[in-house]
């Protein structure tokens, strides 16, 4: 494989990137954490239980209690970057000295924080306008969406081809949205269908 793809008017060589092995490299994690995650999340969805109560405000309260785990990730993932970054040259970001490590920690959180705001807002419309008794379906994605984003978060740090195990929190975040839409429109998903 050459180093370096020429480049066109006058411009500098650029390091040589295979695109297709990269994606054969993150195929298998996309793959056993798509099925793995998703067989776990139909072992553990019925373990969770929906509020009683059908009252709008009781169904937002409900969610907004099973988001706070999200939100605890959140700290928990800057509290560790801001402990990395005592003990490394990273004290002052400001002289791009990060280690790896924070660095793709850093890049983690901020994927974190992007995904956690879809899946909260969709959490809130599914939330306000699905049947309370679908609603520990949500308790469930909430914790699948935690667990994946650890996932990410390890496997990134592994390698960048082993973020893909963790994938399943993206995919979350598309069928939340579906939910959401199908609900807002005041249909019943087959899937949630007694």
């Amino acid at each position: 494989m050459p180093d370096a793809v020429p480049r066109r008017n006058g411009e500098p060589d650029m390091p040589y990137f295979d695109l297709a092995g990269a994606r054969r490299k993150s195929l298998p994690g996309l793959l056993i954490g798509t099925l793995a995650g998703w067989a776990i999340f139909f072992l553990i969805f019925g373990l969770f239980a929906a509020p009683t109560a059908a009252a709008k405000a009781d169904r937002l309260g409900f969610a907004a209690q099973w988001l706070l785990l999200i939100a605890l990730l959140i700290l928990g993932m800057t509290l560790i970057i801001a402990v990395a970054r005592n003990f490394s040259p990273a004290i002052d970001p400001t002289l791009n000295q990060e280690p790896r490590c924070i660095d793709v920690s850093r890049r983690v959180l901020t994927n974190t924080v992007e995904q956690s705001l879809i899946f909260a807002l969709l959490a809130l419309a599914i939330a306000a306008a699905a049947p309370a008794g679908q609603l520990g379906v949500l308790a469930a994605l909430v914790v699948m969406f935690v667990a994946s984003r650890v996932v990410f978060w390890l496997g990134y740090i592994a390698g960048p081809f082993y973020r893909s195990y963790g994938v399943m929190g993206m995919q979350i975040n598309i069928v939340m949205a579906v939910w959401a839409v199908i609900a807002v429109l005041g249909y019943q998903p087959f899937w949630l269908t007694p």
